[in-house]
């Protein structure tokens, strides 16, 4: 018994390790809300393998790479992206929505840093019905201001802080395998 709950835990563990959570101050480490960042660990790997692996990673999975992706040497990957499927409006419409991750290499270790939401809007029906999804703030289903927590830091919206997690952390488990699990031509 006390190996299957040991197991359990570890699995648990496993789980949550190395993913993001959304609270009404932006994303956080889930094992540790002090840090606004993810670090994963790939020992045996040099920063240049590193970044070669991710890089590739990151031209596959996205459209037009070069138009949202920028490089400083092989130390930094900055993905400017939009995603306009990912968040929707009580699944009547979907948000679109912009944002920046940063990724920083060193031997052994890619340190992701939180995601920042730059915009996140959308039209619902006709062009003069818009709504905006903040991520703090007031704002109601009938109000052009959707808000996933409210002034106080109280959830709200449920199903959008799942998406964006679900979205990121998606996103992070892609590179983690993209490094783990090369693709050899």
């Amino acid at each position: 018994m006390k190996k299957l709950i040991l197991l359990l835990l570890i699995i648990s563990l496993n789980v949550t390790a190395q993913s993001f959570k959304l609270t009404p101050s932006g994303f956080v480490d889930q094992m540790d809300e002090t840090k606004d960042y993810v670090v994963l660990n790939f020992e045996g790997k040099s920063k240049k393998e590193i970044f070669d692996l991710v890089n590739a990673k990151v031209v596959g999975m996205f459209v037009s790479a070069k138009d949202i992706i920028s490089k400083s040497g092989e130390d930094v990957i900055t993905i400017n992206g939009i995603s306009t499927k990912d968040i929707s409006f009580n699944g009547a419409f979907n948000y679109t929505m912009n944002y920046t991750i940063v990724l920083l290499f060193k031997d052994g270790k890619l340190r992701i840093n939180a995601p920042s939401l730059n915009n996140i809007s959308g039209t619902f029906g006709d062009i003069t019905n818009k709504k905006q999804l903040l991520l703090q703030g007031s704002g109601g289903n009938f109000l052009p201001i959707q808000c996933i927590y409210n002034k106080k830091g109280e959830l709200k919206r449920e199903n959008n802080k799942s998406e964006l997690e679900q979205l990121f952390n998606g996103f992070i488990q892609e590179i983690k395998k993209g490094v783990e699990t090369p693709v050899n031509w």
